[in-house]
């Protein structure tokens, strides 16, 4: 089961994470780091009886860490559009995670946002236009049924809007920059995502078809990556004060914006490419 049949899924991609790991020691090193405290920050943490919003706050920053976690695991096999797609699910999450610390009646912009999913579903099943003859007439009974409570409900129903959730995080800039970027170079299938499946000549034409480990955007991926992370881990650092992580948190930040200065010192000299 080589690459060239089996693609990333081939047991010779282990070589990869060999190899990428020893080139990008570093950047791979902080992105353990990171995770290694954000695990004992989570496992830390106690939630106070009765409180929705620290709760809230766990659950969407286990979420955030399960993402980092994948993309990790991608970006190490050369997968980089893949690992920065789940880095801009991260970013979500984080946004998510800061405008209910910042703000509790977010909460309710979570509820109502759940509503609108549901009422749209069922709206669907229940139409004309749904493949309502895979469900039994008492399966369709049941979904209007749960239309009409939604209907009835004093719950009001509108979706959220990403953009509101940075800006209720404080992360607007980051909205504004590195989650843009993710969604059109990874997340969407743009056309400037399909770009790490050309290859070009000496000239830039194309001359064919590239796929597998790409190892040209880890560091990249791997930056934003971690400022995902710290997106999220900083809120945690905030709300659930740890006396043994919250030193640590500081120390992988320092780390973070040494890689960064330093990246940018090699992209200025055109030893790397931006």
């Amino acid at each position: 089961m080589a690459l060239e049949t089996d693609g990333y899924i081939s047991p010779d991609i282990a070589k990869w994470v060999t190899k990428n790991r020893a080139e990008h020691e570093p950047w791979f090193g902080l992105a353990v780091r990171l995770n290694r405290v954000s695990q004992r920050h989570m496992l830390a943490a106690v939630i106070p009886d009765s409180d929705n919003r620290s709760l809230l706050v766990l659950l969407f920053f286990a979420r955030a860490l399960s993402s980092f976690q994948g993309a990790i695991l991608l970006a190490e096999r050369g997968m980089t559009s893949e690992a920065q797609t789940l880095a801009r699910s991260c970013l979500e999450t984080s946004f998510y995670i800061g405008a209910v610390a910042n703000d509790v009646e977010f909460i309710h912009h979570l509820v109502r946002s759940d509503t609108a999913h549901k009422k749209k579903v069922a709206s669907w099943l229940t139409s004309r236009d749904a493949a309502v003859t895979e469900l039994s007439h008492d399966q369709i009974e049941k979904v209007k049924g749960f239309l009409d409570n939604l209907k009835s409900s004093s719950v009001s129903a509108s979706p959220i809007v990403m953009k509101r959730a940075a800006e209720k995080a404080q992360l607007a800039d980051i909205y504004e920059t590195v989650y843009r970027d993710l969604s059109d170079r990874a997340a969407h299938p743009s056309l400037n995502s399909l770009l790490r499946h050309i290859r070009l000549d000496a000239s830039g034409n194309v001359i064919g078809l590239t796929f597998g480990p790409d190892a040209n955007d880890i560091e990249e991926t791997i930056l934003a990556m971690n400022t995902a992370q710290f997106c999220a881990v900083s809120v945690m650092a905030r709300l659930f004060p740890c006396d043994e992580c919250n030193p640590e948190i500081d120390a992988c930040w320092e780390t973070h914006k040494e890689l960064i200065s330093r990246r940018t010192i090699e992209v200025e000299a055109g030893l790397v490419t931006p």
